[in-house]
Order: C-alpha cells, then structure tokens, then sequence
C-alpha cells in the first residue's frame, strides 16, 4: 500500500458530519458547528481513519478527536507542528 499522506503519531481530527438537506435554513444556522451526537460513533470514524492513513496504528499514542454538524461534510487532521492550532479548541 502506497500511501501519499501518513497520520502522524500524535493527531487532533476533527470530523465534520454534513447537515441534512432536509433542515430548514434556521436550523442549519442554529445547529453548524454543534456537536454531532448521532451515529456514526466518534471511536469508530476514528478507527476507520487510522486504519486507512496508517499501515501501524498501534504506533499512535495521542488523539484529540471530535465531531460537530457542519455545511459539508470534511475531516480536519492537525499535527503538534500545526502552530495555528491550539489543542484545547478541540
């Protein structure tokens, strides 16, 4: 396996799970940004994505993740070196 991008051992991802075209505009504004409490579960979007960006994922020692509601559906991966980024906002 060939891979182009390698999660780092030390990570913060932040997954971003679409809205449904279905909600209203009022309730896309209220909820964007908002934790994602539905399925799919937190531990198994994050074990999906070390599984495909890692050929040893048992060498990852430290992850921040979470998941909110956003206008599309993205996965944000920060590494410690990311000076931008603050671990707390997670």
């Amino acid at each position: 396996m060939d891979m182009k991008f390698v999660l780092p051992d030390s990570f913060a991802v932040e997954f971003v799970i679409p809205m449904p075209k279905s909600w209203s505009i009022r309730q896309k504004s209220l909820m964007n940004g908002k934790p994602h409490k539905q399925t799919p579960d937190l531990s198994n979007l994050l074990k999906s994505l070390e599984d495909a960006l890692r050929k040893e994922d048992k060498e990852i020692w430290d992850v921040h993740a979470s998941k909110r509601w956003g206008e599309t559906g993205l996965i944000r991966i920060y590494s410690q070196n990311d000076k931008d980024f603050d671990w707390a906002d997670l």
